[in-house]
């Protein structure tokens, strides 16, 4: 069985940020490491500081090369 999570990348941030002020931050990045498709939507279409972008690429890169990741934009490349 596999497990899939989708999740719009503004809630991702907002559900990071807590994990952080929860002091639970690992075992959030590490859930999310877990799945076996991870499928983010509407990247782009929130606001980004430097802590949003390193949580960011920190759970994408927890991923790297042993889950697949899927992520869906309305903008074009050139825009991020």
């Amino acid at each position: 069985m596999r497990t899939v999570k989708y999740i719009r990348a503004n809630y991702l941030l907002q559900e990071s940020a807590h994990a952080h002020s929860e002091d639970n931050y690992y075992e959030y990045s590490n859930k999310m490491a877990g799945y076996d498709l991870l499928v983010i939507d509407d990247f782009g279409l929130m606001d980004l500081n430097l802590d949003k972008c390193r949580d960011l690429f920190e759970i994408i890169e927890a991923r790297d090369c042993r889950k697949s990741t899927v992520i869906i934009s309305q903008m074009p490349v050139a825009n991020w």
